[in-house]
């Protein structure tokens, strides 16, 4: 885990040139993890064994190569002593306030580690996919054995269940050592939220307490112990929509690779993860074109995305069988995707269900053992906000406005195309799987939420880094703005 985080760092610096700690750490396990299991599917597919051998062999080249890109692109950075962005990034804040629930979250996180580990995979499909195909694919060296190996065949992503299997072949996971993947997941996606909402001038103390009340939330807790990819996921796609928001806003290419490799890694993850990347990229472009803030770079953003995605849409293509399983039991997202591709009419969702869909999620939402505070906080936040002008009119605020739409609509959207399917026990998959079917949404609208809550615009604030402006407030899209990143190479 230790080696995927380094990894992952190398990248981030290589790809962003100077960072500070705080952002490398958030990007660290995603990237690094996501990565190398994408190159030993790749491999593997190409008829390589996957052993300890040729997993430690694979790592090593990786590292080394974003080793020497990271340090070549540090070397094309201006040492200068003023920049722009560092200043806001490294100040977290340093009053007691912020320390204590920097300490409280730690804690958390470490309660979090144990307790997933004490759990063990005691949840059905963390049993029956995440550990037995993981397991699988170390015992016969092969992403093949996921045909046999647990559920769904081979038509779900691999991301995790290559990372169990490299716990695997590096210990036997008896703990078992690869439930550790799951909580640092959680602390990725707060660690990146809590960067984001500091480089738009959240104040330190604010961010903080938002950080907790993300990180406290029950559903979340639950997820980031049981063993589940819907956690990953929603923190991979969330950092993914950061970046992808940081980058456009900051006409910057290299933070848009960021997000595409993110992105990508999201597609890799979970089958929906398509649906969410492709709503995301028209929307960024959208309010990118329609309210002229920020560039798109369109190279820099689909390159990585394809790049990571196409071949593993390739190979479910050719593999694809439908697991008799699923008609029983049901895996929301593949059934779905499943119903959509063979063209069933949209006509056939009725709104009753959309009713019962809204209906339930409500009412479990206003359980504090299921959502804790969530419903309740968030809605008098934007209550709040709807009255700061101001706040309004932060460039920011458009795209997680965009980004928050899909999140909350794409998974009522899969329920309603499910509900065609005729399950005899929909509500009962509603009320079992539509929790973490809304992890996704429920970061960004912590995110938005807490966003709108600071009032101060850039030009308010007297810390804030020296961003070029035109005189209508906008970005300036001058070559001034970046002048290591000319990014005419990005479309």
């Amino acid at each position: 885990m230790a080696a995927l985080s380094v990894l992952g760092v190398q990248l981030a610096r290589a790809i962003l040139g100077r960072s500070t700690w705080l952002e490398l750490l958030g990007l660290a396990y995603p990237l690094g993890s996501g990565v190398l299991t994408w190159l030993l599917f790749i491999l593997s597919w190409m008829g390589l064994r996957i052993t300890a051998l040729s997993v430690a062999a694979t790592a090593a080249f990786a590292l080394a190569g974003a080793t020497w890109a990271a340090e070549n692109r540090r070397r094309q950075i201006l040492q200068s002593a003023t920049d722009r962005r560092r200043v806001i990034r490294e100040d977290t804040g340093g009053s007691s306030v912020q320390v204590g629930l920097g300490l409280a979250f730690v804690v958390l996180m470490l309660a979090a580690l144990a307790i997933s580990i004490g759990r063990s995979y005691a949840a059905y499909d963390a049993m029956a996919g995440w550990a037995l195909k993981g397991y699988g694919i170390a015992a016969s060296g092969s992403v093949l054995a996921g045909r046999s190996w647990g559920m769904w065949g081979l038509n779900y992503p691999l991301n995790i269940m290559l990372q169990v299997a490299t716990f695997r072949l590096f210990g036997g996971d008896l703990l078992p050592e690869s439930k550790l993947l799951f909580p640092v997941y959680l602390a990725c996606v707060c660690l990146g939220i809590f960067s984001f909402w500091r480089r738009f001038r959240v104040a330190p103390a604010l961010a903080a307490a938002g950080l907790m009340l993300i990180a406290t939330n029950p559903v979340v807790f639950i997820h980031a112990t049981n063993g589940y990819a819907n956690l990953p996921f929603a923190a991979i796609l969330t950092l993914g929509m950061l970046a992808a928001i940081d980058g456009v806003l900051e006409c910057d290419p290299r933070r848009q690779i960021i997000s595409g490799l993110l992105l990508g890694i999201g597609v890799w993850t979970r089958p929906e993860g398509f649906l969410y990347v492709a709503l995301i990229a028209v929307a960024v472009a959208a309010v990118a074109r329609l309210g002229r803030i920020g560039r798109v770079y369109p190279l820099a953003f689909t390159v990585p995305v394809v790049g990571l995605s196409v071949p593993w849409l390739l190979f479910a293509l050719t593999h694809y069988e439908l697991d008799p399983v699923w008609i029983q039991h049901g895996d929301t997202a593949v059934l779905a995707i499943t119903n959509l591709l063979r063209g069933i009419s949209a006509g056939g969702a009725r709104l009753s269900t959309l009713y019962l869909i809204v209906k339930l999620f409500l009412e479990r939402a206003m359980l504090p053992e299921n959502w804790g505070a969530y419903l309740p906080v968030v809605t008098c936040l934007f209550v709040l906000s709807a009255f700061a002008r101001r706040t309004w009119a932060r460039m920011e605020i458009p795209y997680l406005v965009a980004a928050s739409v899909i999140t909350i609509a794409l998974p009522v959207a899969l329920y309603l195309v499910l509900s065609i399917h005729g399950l005899p026990d929909f509500v009962l998959v509603l009320r079992r799987d539509f929790d973490r079917a809304y992890l996704p949404a429920y970061f960004m609208t912590n995110v938005l939420a807490i966003t709108l809550l600071q009032s101060r615009t850039y030009d308010q604030d007297p810390s804030a880094p020296g961003r070029p402006r035109s005189q209508t407030g906008k970005i300036a899209r001058s070559e001034e703005a970046h002048p290591n990143e000319r990014g005419k190479a990005w479309g």
